[in-house]
């Protein structure tokens, strides 16, 4: 599944002598387009997740606004939201998430984070729209 990515803080193995690197995004970021899935579905995420070795920390769903507060041009695309209402905790395991068996159908935005460990400091937000039919 395509994800966006929202805020990060990257940081180096000690003894690297690589800085450390910080975003903030305005809010959850997405790619342009929405993603059709159904209730119950798992979505897997696949990437390069090996340097640092990455993991998902939490998901979270939350009904998604009519719009995005921004969105980027022909040269950027993406999109960013502010959480709505009706947040819920999904099921994950290292590189998938589950949605809700009972997940009525409709408009949800995405909120994966992803973490090297809380002694790394190394963590991701990625994030999706999903239309749930």
């Amino acid at each position: 599944m395509a994800l966006g990515l929202g805020s990060y803080c990257w940081s180096p193995p000690q003894g690297s002598g690589n800085p450390a690197l910080c975003a903030d995004a305005i809010g959850i970021i997405t790619g342009a387009d929405d993603l059709t899935v159904e209730a119950g579905a798992t979505l897997e995420v696949t990437g390069d997740l090996t340097w640092p070795p990455m993991a998902i920390a939490y998901a979270l769903l939350w009904d998604a606004a009519d719009e995005p507060i921004a969105a980027g041009d022909e040269s950027q695309s993406f999109r960013a939201w502010q959480p709505g209402g009706g947040e819920r905790e999904l099921a994950y395991g290292d590189h998938s998430v589950t949605l809700p068996e009972d997940l009525a159908p409709g408009r949800y935005m995405l909120a994966i984070n992803y973490s090297a460990g809380p002694d790394r400091g190394s963590e991701a937000t990625y994030g999706a729209i999903l239309i749930v039919e």
